[in-house]
């Protein structure tokens, strides 16, 4: 019965993170598609070559897709 509490407590707290996670992956996309939007509005007139593609972040915090589309 102790270890079924510890199970479940440990159960509860993961997926308190995993709740804590997917908002903060959230923010960080807002975050980097604004990045993204400056980038364009200072470079693509005057030094387009200059602009990198900017990655979005899927739920496990990887690296899922360039601002663009392609992975």
């Amino acid at each position: 019965i102790e270890q079924e509490k510890h199970i479940a407590i440990l159960h509860a707290e993961t997926e308190e993170l995993r709740k804590y996670n997917k908002i903060m992956v959230e923010k960080l996309n807002i975050a980097l598609k604004a990045i993204s939007n400056i980038q364009h509005i200072v470079l693509d007139e005057i030094h387009p070559v200059h602009i990198i593609p900017i990655p979005k972040l899927n739920m496990l915090d990887a690296i899922d897709s360039l601002e663009d589309g392609t992975e």
